[in-house]
């Protein structure tokens, strides 16, 4: 081998190794192919019929409960009979089959129940006759028109026409039409029909393509595809699901709104008298004669508020 055919080989011997690479990728491609091994996009699943979502966890003012409501999504063709709530704490039952429920502050486990029926609508097609409105009235359309009865022999003709045309059923008949040998021919019938057109001088049975104007709507039996839906519902269905849900309540305020008489909640009693700004304690003198306009938890409440103590209590 000389140093002139050594590249020429180097070359040679990449060629063939990345041919070879080549191929083997090729096999693993069909072996994939063959064996399953190729991967294939999912199949998107059909949307269900009712979609029971999670009630989300409820957080209220303190003393205050929770209204919650079953949280359901139906599909187009699903009607939704009812849905219910069961709630338990622990293993005792609190409140069954409700339509929605009040809870205070707690963890509970909720159960919502739905009961639904499943529309299917079946379409079928037939072929009916029926008459079609095919040429309006006072629309222009073609016809034939045969002569008939034809009168006279010398000067103008008179003679009845019969027309039919391939756009509409029956004959228009125009009787005593008069053909002055001019090479057009036109007649009224008695409902406002017109009819005209070139022509020449009839003998009877002669046939004529003139223009029909109707005056009034012209049908033809056609044959139609008629679509009819019957609508079925499925028997009762159910399906339910449950979950743990959680009522918080938020702090107890330091501060609360008097009843209409003007006292206090026990959990705020201190009393606070806006005219004076001075707030009286439970036991204190002028506590049961005082008509309270603000309520605290605390005498610190007060103070923050603006409000000093009362020096008789």
């Amino acid at each position: 081998m000389t140093f002139a055919e050594t590249p020429r080989s180097l070359e040679s011997g990449a060629t063939m190794g990345f041919m070879f690479r080549r191929n083997l990728a090729l096999v693993a491609l069909l072996g994939a192919a063959l064996f399953g091994g190729l991967v294939t996009a999912p199949v998107a699943s059909a949307a269900p019929a009712v979609s029971i979502k999670k009630i989300s966890n409820k957080k209220v003012a303190y003393g205050a409960r929770a209204t919650i409501k079953p949280s359901v999504r139906a599909a187009r063709t699903t009607k939704v009979v009812s849905k219910r709530l069961t709630v338990k704490v622990g293993k005792k039952t609190i409140a069954k089959n409700r339509a929605s429920v009040r809870l205070k502050s707690g963890k509970y486990k909720v159960t919502t129940t739905v009961r639904f029926r499943i529309r299917k609508d079946r379409t079928t097609q037939s072929k009916v006759a029926k008459n079609v409105l095919t040429v309006p009235a006072y629309h222009d359309t073609p016809v034939t028109c045969v002569a008939n009865n034809v009168r006279g022999e010398f000067g103008p003709l008179t003679y009845d026409l019969a027309c039919t045309g391939a756009l509409f059923d029956g004959t228009h008949t125009f009787y005593d039409v008069t053909d002055d040998g001019s090479g057009t021919i036109w007649a009224w019938d008695s409902r406002g029909s017109y009819i005209s057109g070139p022509a020449t001088m009839a003998s009877e049975g002669a046939r004529f393509s003139l223009t029909l104007s109707p005056g009034y709507d012209l049908y033809q039996l056609r044959m139609v595809t008629v679509k009819k839906t019957v609508t079925t519902w499925s028997g009762m269905k159910t399906t339910k699901k449950s979950q743990s849900l959680t009522v918080k309540q938020r702090p107890r305020p330091n501060r609360a709104d008097p009843d209409a008489w003007g006292e206090c909640p026990s959990w705020a009693p201190i009393k606070g008298n806006g005219d004076s700004m001075i707030y009286h304690v439970p036991g204190g003198r002028y506590y049961e004669a005082t008509i309270a306009e603000e309520c605290f938890r605390t005498e610190g409440a007060a103070r923050a508020a603006g409000y000093r103590a009362s020096r008789n209590g």
